[in-house]
């Protein structure tokens, strides 16, 4: 796209008013392909469920944990508790969790 004037000789104004027009044509654009889409496809209420959530629409409560990024943590504990018990694992996960909460704690009153 060629501008009338070099940016350092356009007005701030005019610039403006430039960006401005670009925004409301792209825009309007925008908005009649839209308007296109949801008239050729399925009814406004199918497209507001599938849409927004189309990947996660039948997702198991299951389905929903694995793809959590704690899964991998909560699995980790699950088979600890099975192999080594559920005492050692709660004491194996207690005591990083106790050094690093009193780490701050201390951490926190140095700098007070």
């Amino acid at each position: 796209m060629n501008d009338p004037l070099p940016p350092q000789e356009e007005s701030v104004v005019a610039r403006r008013t430039r960006v401005l027009a670009r925004m409301a044509t792209s825009r309007s654009t925008l908005r009649a392909e839209n308007q296109a889409e949801v008239g050729s496809e399925a009814p406004l209420s199918a497209q507001s469920r599938t849409a927004v959530g189309a990947p996660f629409a039948h997702a198991s409560p299951l389905h929903t944990f694995l793809a959590s990024p704690n899964a991998p943590i909560v699995a980790t504990l699950l088979v600890g508790s099975v192999i080594l018990g559920p005492r050692r694992v709660i004491i194996a996960a207690a005591v990083p969790l106790l050094r690093a909460v009193i780490g701050r704690a201390v951490r926190d009153m140095a700098t007070r």
